[in-house]
């Protein structure tokens, strides 16, 4: 993280300033719990998640920015571009929170400034500004903020999860579930059970798990092969 510690000053800039929207997000694979390596679940827990997540670098906020007539709330505000020592950034209509728990940040105008179309970090200056529709920016410095990266559910976004759901008599109850982008998909949902008097094994989708104990509190198991796609 890198953070700008500016001086306060408030400037309407008449120039065009056109945002670049050139920027590309980072697609990241994960695996949880890696194979072949004894592991614990309580019930309701998850006991193998996979898929991938999406990346981005983000403005933070930590504290409200008011420049001119805009207000700019705590939270993150994803990068989607840059160009002659400037980034850009979007921006929600209100504050809100995504699936990974990250806040976003929102830019509200009152009544009588034009109405945004982006923000803007200039590099050089060390300036914040809010682009308008009509590609004029207004700048202040004063604030301090930060450029970071932040996970979250893009439409990229996709993970498939093994839960422990408990277990009666010699079954086992798991529940299966998959996310696209920042939602559940309840088609995608599902419960089935496993009598372990018959194997200690089981399988879903590829996903192989080895049994070690079992009881209405929790399991203990090993991964020995993944969801398909994930070898």
């Amino acid at each position: 993280m890198r953070y700008l510690f500016l001086t306060a000053v408030v400037t309407v800039l008449a120039a065009c300033a056109t945002p670049a929207y050139n920027y590309v997000p980072e697609v990241d694979f994960f695996s949880a719990p890696p194979l072949n390596e004894r592991t614990v679940a309580a019930v309701g827990d998850r006991m193998l998640a996979q898929g991938q997540t999406t990346e981005r670098e983000a403005l933070r906020l930590n504290q409200v920015v008011k420049i001119s007539g805009y207000t700019m709330t705590p939270g993150f505000y994803p990068k989607v571009g840059e160009k002659d020592g400037s980034s850009y950034f979007s921006y929600s209509a209100s504050p809100t929170v995504d699936a990974f728990g990250n806040q976003l940040g929102a830019l509200q105008k009152n009544l009588i400034v034009d109405p945004p179309q982006s923000i803007e970090v200039v590099h050089d200056g060390n300036k914040l500004c809010v682009i308008t529709i009509f590609d004029v920016h207004t700048c202040r410095a004063g604030k301090s903020f930060g450029i970071e990266t932040y996970t979250y559910s893009g439409e990229a976004s996709f993970q498939q999860t093994l839960y422990y759901n408990g277990r009666v008599g010699d079954r086992i109850n798991i529940g299966y579930r998959e996310y696209s982008g920042d939602m559940a998909r309840p088609a995608f949902s599902n419960e089935v059970e496993y009598d372990l008097s018959v194997s200690d094994e089981f399988s879903y989708k590829g996903a192989k798990i080895l049994v070690h104990e079992a009881n209405n509190n929790q399991i203990e198991y090993t991964v020995l092969q993944n969801f398909r796609g994930f070898e």
